[in-house]
């Protein structure tokens, strides 16, 4: 049981789950657009979001306690490094478009997390940006760069599906920003500090309807899917607190994007 919790706390804090998640909304956007799986393209992805995020998240801890790191933090330390090297391999098989696309992502996410700014300030400090950032990160990444790497050729439609993927991280960020309250700085002015938990939670509602009414419209989906997804979710986002539970937003809101690409693949493989 021991062995379990650690194999589990290693496979949250060194990104792996989000890096699922990830990769399960691109592979989405890659089924409604009508694409093949390119495995480059994915295990790149993958691999960056490992690097990418355990870099946000860790680089200020081990540059200022580099001596006295646990043993699961050089592990994820080590993942990183790996990953890294992985997300280079797959990076070069990549189309040249594609590939400046993503150096672009990861400057972002250097200034996120390093100050760059004046008065020593990243991207992550700065008002009303955090959720923003990340959502237009986790949304270029999901919907663009597969049209850059297939060459599609861009549609309006394209536009609604990256507002569609765009609303859905915010919404899936909420449940972490009301977990974060007791910790962030209020200059920050989070959608929980600015508008209260409770009005955070209805705008989120008010966003899953509108997402669900964009998936009707210009995607087809399967409208019970969509409004099981819509209204699972929203049971999550309403259940959360700030004093949830460990692995509540790590785990459970961010296994959303997860089961609904599993959803999917059994209804293709059934229907």
């Amino acid at each position: 049981m021991k062995l379990v919790k650690l194999i589990f706390r290693f496979y949250i804090h060194s990104s792996l789950h989000v890096a699922l998640a990830v990769v399960s909304f691109m592979l989405l956007r890659i089924y409604e657009i009508g694409l093949t799986v390119n495995l480059n393209l994915i295990f790149c992805v993958f691999f960056a979001t490992i690097s990418g995020y355990n870099f946000v998240k860790y680089a200020g801890i081990a540059k200022l306690h580099h001596r006295s790191l646990t043993k699961q933090l050089r592990a994820i330390q080590i993942f990183s490094a790996i990953s890294f090297v992985f997300t280079i391999y797959f990076l070069v098989q990549l189309r040249l478009m594609s590939i400046m696309l993503l150096i672009s992502l990861s400057i972002i996410n250097f200034i996120y997390a390093f100050p760059v700014f004046s008065k020593a300030k990243n991207l992550r400090n700065l008002p009303l940006v955090k959720i923003y950032i990340i959502a237009m990160v986790w949304s270029i990444t999901c919907v663009f760069l597969p049209i850059i790497e297939y060459q599609v050729n861009f549609e309006l439609d394209y536009i609604y599906m990256f507002l569609q993927q765009f609303l859905m991280v915010v919404v899936l960020m909420i449940p972490f920003e009301i977990r974060d309250l007791k910790y962030d700085l209020v200059k920050l002015q989070t959608l929980p500090q600015i508008l209260g938990i409770l009005n955070a939670k209805i705008l989120a509602g008010i966003l899953l309807i509108f997402i669900t009414i964009l998936s009707f419209y210009f995607f087809e989906s399967n409208m019970i899917f969509s409004i099981v997804f819509s209204f699972f979710l929203f049971l999550l986002i309403a259940y959360s607190s700030k004093n949830q539970s460990l692995y509540y937003s790590s785990f459970y809101v961010e296994s959303v994007p997860i089961f609904s690409f599993i959803f999917v693949c059994i209804e293709f493989c059934f229907y």
